[in-house]
């Protein structure tokens, strides 16, 4: 019998070996993907043993269960490094039992404040809707009321209105201070939706938010221009009726507010390519 082996034998055990570093891959990474991620490769010959596909389709087909499995272990970190998130609950710990007792519950009706929650839960879910739906809302408010700010320092004068209790005397300094949590919050949510794409259902969500709480803050809490539906800025209307202001509210937040930042960001995104999936744990669902 000849001393070299038939190429036939060589190729058979070369292929088991493969087999077996590929299971020991597969091993390695815990448990399979679920059924929603199994991308099946159609085997041809898989009712038909002894053909020569069938070992390789297999071959293939544990391939794509590991690269599956492994999207999901990496995609779990997308917001990296933690030390934001870690950063934004220690300032939520003190910012909700401070303006609870200065404040009172009803101001975390105000959009920004009610913002603060979501954020928090989007921070630690990696939910790519919840924060699109955050960078949406607050965006454009938190941008004015920066503008607002530098210029009363600067000017001392402010050109749009809603920071002059940010220098009202009367106001501990400590409320004062975490008030500055408007001029981190564009930063924050600009990276997180960088890091995890733009989901284009959030602007939806947020004119859902804002559509419910006007008119709470219109018909329960008078006293407090709750999201400013009395009068823009705590200026008194001269020639608009207060009714007419309220309505337009409806119309006027989603098209100056929300409409130009869910556009700008849905151009970034297809300037991005094809859309990698960083869908969180605790968001499967894919924007439409």
């Amino acid at each position: 019998m000849s001393p070299v082996l038939p190429l036939h034998l060589i190729l058979q055990v070369a292929d088991r070996r493969h087999d077996l570093v590929t299971d020991l891959l597969v091993a390695a990474l815990a448990a399979p993907a679920p059924e929603l991620e199994r991308r099946a490769i159609r085997d041809p010959h898989r009712d038909r043993p002894g053909k020569a596909g069938a070992p390789r389709q297999r071959r293939l087909l544990r391939y794509d269960l590991l690269v599956s499995r492994e999207a999901r272990l990496t995609r779990a970190s997308r917001l990296s490094p933690a030390w934001p998130r870690i950063a934004y609950t220690a300032f939520f710990a003190v910012w909700l039992p401070a303006y609870w007792l200065h404040y009172g519950p009803p101001s975390f009706l105000w959009l920004c404040n009610a913002a603060n929650f979501l954020i928090l839960i989007g921070l630690w879910t990696e939910s790519r809707l919840l924060m699109s739906w955050q960078v949406v809302g607050l965006l454009t408010i938190e941008v004015g009321w920066i503008a607002d700010l530098a210029a009363r320092l600067a000017l001392g004068w402010h050109p749009i209105g809603g920071t002059e209790y940010m220098f009202d005397a009367a106001k501990p300094l400590g409320i004062r201070v975490l008030s500055l949590y408007h001029a981190c919050l564009p930063p924050l949510l600009l990276w997180s939706v960088q890091r995890l794409g733009y989901d284009r259902r959030a602007i939806w969500w947020q004119c859902a938010m804002t559509w419910l709480l006007l008119p709470i803050g219109y018909f329960w809490f008078q006293d407090r221009n709750l999201n400013m539906v009395h009068a823009p800025f705590h200026r008194p209307l001269v020639r608009l009726p207060e009714q007419v202001w309220f309505a337009s509210c409806f119309v006027l937040y989603p098209l100056v507010l929300y409409w130009p930042v869910h556009q700008l960001l849905m151009r970034w995104q297809r300037s991005r390519g094809p859309a990698v999936d960083s869908t969180s744990r605790c968001d499967r669902s894919r924007p439409g």
